[in-house]
């Protein structure tokens, strides 16, 4: 799941001790819009070959026509699968937008999270310290501007939302990186990695560990 079709996290608190456990959903309201646009006019698309295929079915002069002249059939293939690329794959992507998931979990030094929706499951997990550290990103948007706690790694798929909030102070974001024992990297990170910011990482001091113990 993207950053930034995230709308809400639960618990909204930020966390303050382990195990960590976040549960994230994205916006819905422009799925089910794009869904109730696009669902009756994939329907009706459909309902030919619908009754083709029920008169194929029932009708043996209809299969024997199809016997005479194959190319028919590879012609109603053909715009079966125009129909599923160009409609039936939406459809699926939307519906399984409405129902997406997911779910973080840290704890013991690991990051796990699972992408859920209607139709798949997607699990992962990685070690804290495969992560390049805690980053504070401003997002805007068309329903205003939300501060973001992001746990950066190198992948920006991986990237975890820690906390979403009106705003957050340094020392909120001091406490998380002392929590997870990482240090405070650049926002600029969340949206590539060059040679630059290699190096920006490496420069960021980490958390004492016996602070976090603490």
């Amino acid at each position: 799941m993207r950053l930034d079709s995230i709308e809400a996290s639960f618990p909204a608190a930020l966390p303050t001790c382990f195990p960590i456990r976040l549960v994230q959903t994205p916006s819905r309201a422009g799925a089910v819009l794009k869904l109730i646009i696009l669902l009756p006019a994939s329907l009706a698309l459909l309902t030919p070959f619908v009754l083709v295929g029920a008169n194929l079915a029932t009708n043996p002069a209809a299969r024997a026509v199809i016997g005479e002249q194959p190319q028919t059939a590879v012609m109603l293939l053909i715009a079966l699968a125009f129909w599923g690329v160009l409609l039936g794959w939406p459809v699926k992507r939307i519906a399984g937008a409405v129902a997406r998931l997911r779910t973080i979990s840290i704890f013991n030094g690991t990051v796990q999270v699972s992408d859920s929706d209607v139709f798949a499951e997607d699990k992962w997990r990685e070690p804290v310290s495969a992560f390049a550290g805690v980053a504070h990103n401003v997002r805007s948007s068309l329903s205003g501007v939300r501060h973001e706690l992001v746990l950066v790694h190198l992948d920006r798929e991986k990237s975890v939302m820690l906390a979403m909030a009106p705003r957050f102070a340094q020392s909120d974001i001091d406490a998380m990186c002392r929590l997870l024992n990482v240090g405070e990297v650049p926002s600029k990170l969340l949206y590539g990695f060059s040679a630059t910011s290699h190096s920006s990482v490496a420069q960021v001091p980490q958390a004492d560990p016996m602070q976090a113990a603490a």
